[in-house]
């Protein structure tokens, strides 16, 4: 992805990967045209998100992830994906940052774990690939956005499956709910 690695270990509800990170990420953020420039677009993929760390404990906690096929929508640097991996799931990560996916695919090859990588939109996965969990961690911040997501996310889950969505509330998004229940029933 044309930036440094380095390898973080972290260890979450009993499991323990290491994760390639960028090296010095601050080094690579331009502040300036962060608050000054509308169409700059840091690499937010590249972020070690609380959201999704804090998430996986009590995911864990109440499913036996062994077997079960795991859709980790957005994986970023991909932690959620290496610790379902780790506990035994069937995970694909996808995100539509083709760097976040060399990280992946680093911290893949570093743990030795059969994860899958799609570099696409969720749009842009077949309706065909269903999953028993499709999780959706820290995504919502585009309300525009918010009914196609929610269809692409009900769209994927099985029959008898689940959609976990970790949202930080950065924005009002008591519309994106809105739009599960429409389409979800």
């Amino acid at each position: 992805g044309g930036f440094p690695v380095s390898f973080t270990e972290v260890r979450v509800a009993g499991h323990v990967v290491e994760l390639a990170t960028v090296e010095n990420l601050e080094a690579h953020l331009d502040r300036d045209r962060l608050l000054g420039d509308s169409a700059y677009e840091p690499p937010y993929w590249a972020l070690v998100w609380s959201g999704a760390r804090l998430f996986l404990p009590g995911f864990l906690g109440r499913h036996d992830v062994a077997g079960s096929r795991i859709l980790d929508v957005g994986c970023g640097l991909g932690v959620v994906s290496l610790v379902l991996a780790a506990a035994g799931a069937q995970v694909t990560a996808l995100d539509r940052a083709g760097p976040a996916l060399e990280f992946v695919s680093r911290s893949i090859e570093r743990n030795q774990l059969p994860v899958e990588t799609c570099a696409m939109d969720l749009a842009d996965l077949s309706s065909a690939r269903r999953f028993d969990h499709v999780i959706a961690a820290e995504l919502l911040y585009e309300r525009e956005g918010f009914p196609a997501l929610a269809e692409d996310l009900i769209e994927r889950v099985s029959s008898g499956g689940r959609l976990t969505v970790v949202d930080a509330h950065r924005i009002d998004t008591s519309a994106f709910y809105k739009e599960v229940e429409r389409v979800g029933g």
